[in-house]
């Protein structure tokens, strides 16, 4: 019998995606320092959390940025999210989709004849609010496309290894709910499968009756199991500018290529 083995390759250019939770970027000076450091640092898809920006700001932002970004603004004290993509960044957006409450930014985009869906969430800080938000976002969620889930979930997935100081019995049973939909969708906490037995953190803050400190990794990429073999980097680097740490993914599926019966992303 002869057997034929098939190699499929994949070429798709190197891509950086990073999320922060930027505290507010209504000030004009803090928007254009933080902008000028992610266009040094050529990250090519940016997801921001907690961005306070309205409507009335999205023509000086686009001005500012220089390249495409997608809004879901909320009020100008208040939630927001964002997807900035770098000017030089070679893409398509092909959908756009958000919740009202300036939490959830969903983007269809197309980079090198592949598709991947972007979800940019801003979780809510209560375990009850959390829960009902989880629910929700399944339908952002692609069953066909590959889906890279990031942002501020605002709790952890191992009371031992995300967390430190605080109460480690603090209600976390939303997570059960973001634990299913992940398994669902076939998505992998991409930093925690590559560092199993380290502790991390991405937001540190104070005690709110003492002045010990918590730390707590809430900031995270949930990403499709087909996207594992293709990520070089996963981390979690400080920023300055927040009280949160900046998460990045870097993938390269570039000249891949694949063994016998692999289907292509």
């Amino acid at each position: 019998m002869f057997i034929c083995t098939l190699y499929i390759f994949f070429f798709v250019a190197i891509f950086t995606l990073i999320s922060i939770n930027t505290q507010g970027l209504r000030n004009l000076y803090r928007r254009q320092t933080i902008f000028n450091l992610l266009l040094k640092k050529k990250y090519d898809v940016i997801f921001l959390q907690e961005t306070h920006m309205a409507d009335d700001l999205k023509n000086d932002i686009l001005k500012e940025w220089g390249g495409n970004v997608s809004f879901n603004n909320f009020e100008y004290n208040a939630r927001g999210t964002a997807i900035l993509f770098h000017p030089n960044f070679d893409f398509q957006i092909h959908s756009n989709a958000c919740d009202p409450h300036g939490r959830t930014l969903q983007t269809l985009i197309e980079h090198a004849d592949h598709k991947f869906n972007l979800i940019n969430i801003y979780a809510p800080c209560t375990n009850a609010e959390r829960r009902i938000y989880f629910d929700e976002i399944l339908i952002f969620l692609s069953p066909t496309e590959t889906n890279i889930l990031g942002g501020d979930f605002n709790c952890i997935s191992d009371d031992k290894l995300d967390k430190l100081g605080g109460n480690p019995f603090a209600r976390q049973t939303a997570n059960k709910i973001l634990h299913t939909i992940t398994q669902q969708h076939n998505l992998t906490d991409i930093w925690r499968d590559r560092n199993r037995d380290t502790k991390k953190f991405t937001w540190t803050g104070k005690h709110p009756h003492n002045n010990t400190f918590i730390h707590t990794r809430i900031d995270k990429f949930y990403i499709s199991s087909l996207l594992t073999p293709f990520v070089t980097e996963t981390n979690i680097l400080p920023f300055s500018f927040s009280d949160h740490d900046l998460v990045i993914l870097t993938l390269d599926l570039q000249n891949q290529p694949r063994g016998e019966g692999y289907l292509a992303l």
